[in-house]
């Protein structure tokens, strides 16, 4: 049951942040579909080290404090970036206020 509720919410997470990055990109929204996976690899590469340097310097225990540390500072990113709003140059259909004052 445990895999099924983080497999579900790890995976159902993805279009979400997706959703989330392309919207608030505006008209940058094609480069900035590409930053969610290579945050998401940069995060997995950090943890690793990390939690292999607080195995390597004190003990097996510390690789969860370190993860904890690393949970807690990610939850507080979110929520900051949680009032975030799309660009006031992005209109709907993907057209910018730049572009319909040039024609």
């Amino acid at each position: 049951m445990a895999m099924l509720a983080w497999g579900l919410s790890v995976f159902g997470m993805a279009p979400s942040l997706q959703y989330r990055v392309v919207s608030l990109a505006g008209p940058g929204g094609g480069l900035a579909q590409s930053l969610p996976a290579s945050a998401i690899n940069t995060g997995i590469a950090f943890g690793s080290f990390a939690d292999g340097a607080a195995i390597d310097r004190f003990s097996v225990q510390a690789a969860f404090h370190t993860a904890l540390g690393i949970a807690a500072a990610a939850f507080a990113v979110a929520a900051a970036t949680r009032r975030l709003a799309p660009s006031p140059a992005a209109e709907p259909n993907g057209s910018t206020l730049a572009s319909q004052h040039e024609s």
